[in-house]
Order: structure tokens, then C-alpha cells, then sequence
């Protein structure tokens, strides 16, 4: 298997004119075994110890043959990314973790990149067209299979049901993970500050707005053909999204935490404490709004009309938030002892 996953990333990573007979060859030596099991040979048999002795020996063979042509530079760049998704679990960075894997699996070429962002685009749309331009297919295909999963829940599902309800709430936070890389972006560039004349609150809100406005209009698509039957029902799930993507942009806004300033601000024995906390605030305002939405708007009756002031409160923190100034996380700095 090592061998196999060694010429796999070869190949994947590698020169384009090695790449499809290393692929090939990768192939045969995965279906050296199946075949011999679909034969019905027994690997506690000499005859089946033969076949996984020789399928080793040409693994093997093959994958120091394609060490030779092994892209160096590709490799040391997911090697160094892994390592820094490890240091960034450590410290409890779930947003930084999930960039970090994307980079270490994807890396694009980025000297192949198409001008997706036009200047008729609206600033902040285009930040975020920017953003994913050179990661389009995969950021798309992301989409796609989140937007699946939420239509799945809504359309073969019972989203009266409260485990159907969060599953939804689950899918509708990383799909606005997905669409919230701008507000990241921002959040850990704070020298960029001296770009921004109207203060970082307002590219905040930009960034912020779109990323819902992207989200609903994604889980808009999927459920709207119910709105006629079921309004309350496609209300709720708008509802769960909106609330979702606002969580994910509050992970994203609160950014890679400052480890030298909480230690000296709250001490070594607290700091892990409050690395929960950051990486628990988004799925919590998360979980707290969609379970509201579910007693109020998913549920055959409502529950209390209480529950209004439940989600308006969700929203309204989760959006402040979000837009903090970048300006007052510096303040915080240079103040603390």
C-alpha cells in the first residue's frame, strides 16, 4: 500500500508526460490482488502468498523506478503544509486546519490561473472570485457536494426530526466555511490595515454580506421548488443557512490564534481553555440558532414565539462578530502586559 500511495502521488504531482503511465501502472498493481481474489484464491494458501510476493516485489520495483522522476519542489510544499495543519490541531485552529489540507491536497498550478475577476464585479464578489479562481474546480465541486447533501436532508429526509435538523445546520457551516476564505484572508493580514481608509469594518461587512448572501442563494436553489407546498419548511432551512454561514464567517473572522499574547494574558494554564472557546464559538451560535429554527419553523407546530427573538439574537451576534475592526485586535495587542 505504501508503495502503491508512493507512485500514486507521483504521478498525481509529477511531469504530465509521466503521469499517465505511472497512474497505469498504479492501476495494475491494485488489481493484481482483487483479481487473484475474484479468482477465488485463498493468501493463507502458497499460492495466494506467491501472488502478494510478486505484487510486492513489483510495487516495489515501481516505486523506486519513480522516485527518480519524484517532483521535489511539490512535494517538500504538502510536506511542510501537512506539518503545519499538525502545529495549527495543536492548537485547536479547525479554520486554519481545513486551509491547510486543502492546500497540502490540492496545490494548484498557480502560474496557470484564469482571470476569472472582472472589474465590473463588485468589490467584494470579486475578492472572493479572486480567492478561488485557481482552486475553481475543486472549490466548485465542494460546493456542489455540500449543496447535494443539504438537498438530500431536505428532500428525501424528515427535517422534523431534530438529528435531520442539525445534520442540516452541520452541512450549512462548511458550506459557508467554503465561501468564507475572504473574511480569513482578512483577518490574518492585519498590516494590510493601512490599505483600508474607511476602516476594516467596512471590507468586513462586504465580505461578510457576501458570503451569506452566496450561501443562501446556493441553498436557495435547492429547496425553493417546495416553497409553494411546504413555505415554512424552505423558510427554516433559508434560515439554518443563513445562520450557518454567519458561524463560519465568525471562525473566520476570529483567525489564527496570537499563542505568545494569550499566555501572557491569561496565563499557560488558561490558554487551552480559551483555544476551545475560540474554535467552539461559530458551532455554537450554529447549534443554538438551529435548534430555534427547528422548534419554530421545522417542527408541525411552532413552539414559542419567543424563539423569533432566539434567531434574531443568533444573527445579529454572530454578524457583529464578524465585522469586529481589525484595528481593535491590534489595540488588544500592543495593551496587553
Amino acid at each position: 500500500a505504501n508503495f502503491v500511495a508512493t507512485v500514486c502521488m507521483i504521478a498525481t504531482r509529477g511531469e504530465r508526460k509521466y503521469r499517465w503511465p505511472l497512474a497505469s501502472a498504479a492501476v495494475v498493481l491494485l488489481a493484481v490482488p482483487a483479481i487473484a481474489v475474484g479468482l477465488g484464491v485463498s493468501f493463507v494458501t502458497g499460492t495466494g502468498l506467491i501472488v502478494l510476493a510478486v505484487s510486492t516485489a513489483l510495487s516495489a520495483a515501481v516505486a523506486i523506478g519513480a522516485l527518480a522522476v519524484a517532483p521535489v519542489a511539490p512535494l517538500w510544499q504538502r510536506a511542510a503544509a501537512i506539518e503545519a495543519m499538525r502545529s495549527s490541531l495543536q492548537q485547536v485552529d479547525f479554520q486554519r486546519v481545513l486551509l491547510e489540507l486543502r492546500s497540502a491536497a490540492e496545490r494548484p498550478p498557480y502560474a496557470t490561473r484564469t482571470n476569472l475577476a472582472k472589474r465590473w464585479m463588485p468589490l467584494p464578489l470579486w475578492r472572493h472570485v479572486a480567492a478561488v479562481q485557481h482552486i475553481l474546480g475543486w472549490h466548485v465541486a465542494r460546493l456542489l457536494a455540500f449543496s447535494a447533501f443539504i438537498g438530500l436532508m431536505f428532500w428525501r429526509s424528515d427535517p422534523s426530526q431534530g438529528i435531520v435538523a442539525l445534520a442540516m445546520a452541520a452541512c450549512a457551516l462548511l458550506l459557508g466555511l467554503e465561501l468564507a476564505g475572504s473574511v480569513a484572508s482578512i483577518a490574518d493580514q492585519l498590516t494590510f490595515i493601512v490599505h483600508y481608509p474607511r476602516g476594516s469594518s467596512r471590507v468586513l461587512t462586504g465580505q461578510v454580506l457576501t458570503t451569506l448572501l452566496l450561501t443562501v442563494t446556493i441553498a436557495a436553489t435547492v429547496v425553493m421548488w417546495r416553497i409553494a407546498s411546504a413555505p415554512r419548511l424552505v423558510a427554516g432551512t433559508l434560515l439554518i443557512c443563513a445562520i450557518g454561514a454567519l458561524g463560519a464567517t465568525v471562525q473566520a473572522r476570529l483567525g489564527s490564534p496570537d499563542m505568545s499574547a494569550m499566555v501572557q494574558k491569561y496565563g499557560p494554564l488558561n490558554v487551552s481553555k480559551i483555544l476551545w472557546a475560540r474554535a467552539l464559538t461559530g458551532p455554537a451560535l450554529v447549534l443554538i440558532g438551529a435548534v430555534a429554527v427547528f422548534h419554530e419553523f421545522l417542527r408541525p407546530e411552532p413552539l414559542s414565539p419567543w424563539l423569533y427573538g432566539v434567531i434574531a439574537l443568533c444573527i445579529a451576534v454572530a454578524f457583529a462578530m464578524s465585522r469586529d475592526p481589525l484595528e481593535r485586535s491590534i489595540q488588544q495587542r500592543t495593551q496587553t502586559p
